[in-house]
């Protein structure tokens, strides 16, 4: 299987992006293809790169109403990375970049896994939309905070 992992800023600081590096290098240990999607050459890049990730970056911006024709371009950018690496599942846990996934995922037929570390608040009706598209998930739980 081969995992495209989205993070626009890859850097240690967030717990999200630990649980994505850390799932990563798991998998990698077990065979699975990684990749990174990235903005940004955080501290996190050599670790990924150490756990065997291909790495791609990209110019990465939310999806916005007010810049709609470039989120599509990136969507579309982002989709079509994911179908030219053959890339079966894309992993991320930026909550700010939900809408642009889901788009992505649509255009490629991709789906997207999630690591929700934030509250998702957001109840417009692209967010809804875009939450329906995560095929799955993981949430902190209420009782351990």
């Amino acid at each position: 299987m081969h995992l495209l992992f989205f993070e626009p800023n890859p850097s240690f600081g967030g717990g999200s992006e630990q649980v994505c590096l850390d799932l990563a290098r798991g998998l990698a240990a077990r065979g699975h293809r990684i990749s990174l999607l990235h903005d940004i050459a955080g501290t996190m890049l050599p670790a990924y790169t150490a756990a065997g990730a291909a790495t791609h970056a990209m110019k990465l911006c939310p999806f916005g109403w007010r810049t709609f024709g470039p989120s599509l371009i990136r969507a579309r950018r982002i989709a079509r990375l994911a179908r030219f690496n053959d890339a079966d599942v894309l992993v991320a846990s930026e909550l700010h970049y939900l809408r642009l996934l889901a788009l992505s995922s649509r255009m490629s037929g991709v789906p997207v896994v999630f690591h929700l570390g934030l509250a998702a608040t957001h109840r417009e009706w692209s967010w809804t939309a875009a939450y329906r598209t995560v095929r799955a998930g993981v949430a902190p739980d209420r009782k351990s905070t």
